[in-house]
């Protein structure tokens, strides 16, 4: 697991204090938080990855006759 950033920290730290006997609404609201900011972490992980093979689909697709400008099947 990698190292949480500002954000998670924060989220992890809210999350230990409404575990202690707290009003059901702080943590949800905590949990949430941690939701959040765990998808935010996966987002910033994986969006170099979709990218890179967002643009070596569009390279195969032109070497197997497609042409730069024409759409992609699945840009639909």
């Amino acid at each position: 697991m990698s190292k949480p950033n500002g954000r998670q920290k924060r989220a992890i730290e809210n999350l230990a204090k409404a575990l202690r006997p707290p009003p059901v609404e702080n943590l949800a609201a905590a949990l949430n938080e941690c939701f959040g900011a765990a998808v935010e972490a996966g987002e910033q992980r994986t969006r170099p990855l979709l990218e890179a093979q967002n643009k070596t689909l569009r390279m195969i697709w032109r070497q197997c006759g497609g042409s730069k400008d024409e759409r992609l099947p699945i840009d639909d």
